[in-house]
């Protein structure tokens, strides 16, 4: 018999993951005081075990086996499968199981949610005893994925320093993957970020990525990079079911995505994330990272990195911003982004035909991020209408700007005094490095940049919502409950609004982007903070976005350098270029985080 903490009583779980270990039958046990006489004398066999964790009962739904029926035999482990809750397992068959890894009985396991197991084998029969439990949502929200002791130590998994090594043999893309899938197999069960895994398909590819490179022919400077897909963008092999409810299990959709072959970058993977921005669904990608990440670092040091962006788990993945998509999270993750400039990277194929939406990269090295987003050009070039990203066929050189502006934004009034002190401190280090830096007090043209992005949010959040009217509102008349309360209200203003009032809103637009590129003449890049704070704890936010809306408004590239602190957790500064600048943003960029 076996008693486990359960979430009857409200107290979360927090148990750590188990694999299969063997159980000591003859010690260990104790019966429950509160277990009557009665109950004791019908079968003194029956009893229940302590928590192996903590040595102490809790309040619990308890079970038992009585002892006649203990397993007696073994279990032979043949795959892997995904368990939706924490379970508990008594294992037992055949000693004579073939393939696989043999488990002998009595044995344990205690898995958290989403971890994979199975499926089993079983020659001549075993027993299989599962226990799920649940807890209580409000709970779960506030429990950190890992405890300080207890999260997981993962490394960066930049990509092309590695491909010396598989040019001369001392290492493989399929060695590459496989470390890859040891850390995601460690945070995944943990966090959920991933709706589907294309692992058999990945394997593959990444064993004909190691042929061509053994050949000298790879196909490209990434061939082989394990990457991440927003589930956004539609691919070939994978579901797009864009975290909303309203669209699962509808027929799959023709478009490909030609650009996410990435140079016959293996993917493999598909990230959960959401479809209008700012939706405050459980079911969100970012908004599971940022759990994650807030959670599992309390204290961390300058140079840790956090335990769950996708360059911890692999090397690159692509997402997309239409308001802070893919600057605020790489703020969070402590990781390189790049919004490219308006219409840089082709977007065929993705759910988000807003005007103002860009795709982002988000990568571990200014190297890695360049090289996606070259590949990617390279091959589909930019959204019809225009001319495609602008740059060479590698990262472009570190080059110092002569002067910068900083742009305080609408989210300078949200920062937190620690990410104040963090952009007045990167400022300082700006300028002892002979950088000139303008400010809405030392310049008029700065000035009136500021005033012209204030209201960039809900300006953004109205172009934003005309726009989405379909396909949102035929999903809601579809079935209205599978639609989150905020986006049904957001459509409601959207559906209050004339096209004279959309017409009226993309005409200040259109100001704003003209006021914004005389800028050019006054600086070469400018500064601010990527996010007001560090992630937000727990799921009700994915966190503000108004330091980083306006460079979705404006259209202009952005990048998220990961080099500012706010308690502890990652903070990015943000560097916005001008209009099909990205290359020299880069070089700027390059130099800016040298500097850190």
């Amino acid at each position: 018999m076996i008693e486990r903490m359960a979430g009857d009583d409200g107290m979360p779980m927090n148990k750590p993951h188990l694999e299969f270990t063997r159980v000591d039958v003859n010690s260990g046990w104790a019966t429950p005081a509160r277990l009557s006489c009665r109950h004791q004398a019908e079968d003194p066999r029956e009893r229940y075990r302590r928590d192996p964790q903590d040595g102490q009962p809790h309040t619990p739904a308890a079970l038992s086996i009585p002892a006649s029926t203990r397993p007696r035999r073994s279990c032979t482990i043949t795959g892997r499968r995904s368990i939706s809750f924490s379970g508990d397992l008594i294992v037992g068959n055949n000693d004579q199981g073939k393939g696989g890894e043999p488990f002998d009985a009595p044995t344990y396991a205690c898995r958290p949610p989403g971890v994979y197991h199975g499926p089993f084998k079983s020659d001549r029969g075993c027993m299989l005893y599962e226990i799920h439990y649940y807890e209580r949502a409000g709970n779960r929200r506030r429990q950190p994925c890992w405890q300080p002791d207890d999260k997981p130590r993962l490394s960066p998994k930049p990509y092309l320093s590695a491909t010396p090594r598989f040019a001369g043999g001392g290492d493989t893309p399929r060695d590459f993957l496989e470390r890859c899938l040891v850390d995601l197999a460690a945070i995944e069960p943990r966090i959920g970020a991933f709706v589907h895994l294309g692992l058999d398909a990945a394997r593959v590819a990444a064993d004909q990525s190691t042929a061509r490179w053994r050949a000298g022919k790879p196909l490209s400077k990434i061939d082989g990079m394990p990457v991440g897909i927003k589930d956004i963008i539609e691919t070939s092999d994978l579901p797009t079911e864009q975290g909303l409810a309203a669209v699962r299990g509808l027929p799959h959709r023709a478009r490909r995505r030609e650009r996410r072959r990435v140079a016959e970058a293996r993917r493999g993977h598909r990230r959960q994330d959401r479809s209008p921005p700012n939706l405050p669904r459980a079911s969100r990608w970012s908004r599971r990272r940022i759990r994650t990440i807030r959670a599992a670092r309390p204290a961390a040091p300058a140079a840790a990195r956090p335990p769950a962006p996708p360059p911890a788990c692999f090397s690159a993945a692509l997402g997309t911003q239409v308001i802070g998509s893919t600057i605020r999270p790489a703020s969070y993750c402590g990781v390189i982004g790049f919004k490219v400039s308006l219409g840089a990277l082709n977007r065929g194929g993705s759910y988000d035909g807003l005007s103002q939406s860009c795709t982002g990269v988000l990568a571990t090295t200014l190297e890695d991020t360049w090289q996606v987003a070259y590949e990617i050009a390279k091959r589909v070039g930019g959204d019809p209408g225009y001319p495609g990203l602008f740059g060479p066929d590698s990262a472009p050189a570190a080059r110092k700007p002569r002067r910068l502006a900083f742009l305080e934004t609408a989210g300078w009034a949200a920062a937190s005094p620690d990410a104040k002190t963090a952009m007045a401190d990167a400022l300082a280090r700006l300028k002892s490095a002979g950088i000139e830096v303008l400010t809405r007090q030392s310049n008029p043209k700065v000035a009136g940049i500021e005033a012209a992005i204030a209201d960039a949010r809900p300006l953004s959040m109205r172009i934003n919502g005309w726009e989405s009217r379909w396909p949102l509102n035929t999903n809601r008349n579809r079935d209205a409950s599978k639609i989150s309360p905020v986006m049904l209200q957001r459509l409601a203003e959207a559906e209050a609004m004339s096209l004279d009032d959309y017409r009226g809103d993309i005409a200040q637009r259109d100001k704003v982007r003209a006021l914004y590129a005389e800028l050019k003449a006054e600086c070469d890049a400018c500064v601010s903070l990527s996010a007001p704070r560090a992630a937000p704890m727990g799921l009700e936010s994915t966190g503000d976005p108004s330091c980083t809306v306006h460079a979705s408004l404006i259209g202009m590239p952005a990048i998220s350098l990961p080099v500012l602190q706010d308690e502890g957790l990652p903070l990015g500064l943000q560097m916005t270029g001008f209009l099909n600048g990205d290359a020299e943003l880069f070089a700027a960029a390059a130099s800016i985080k040298a500097l850190f």
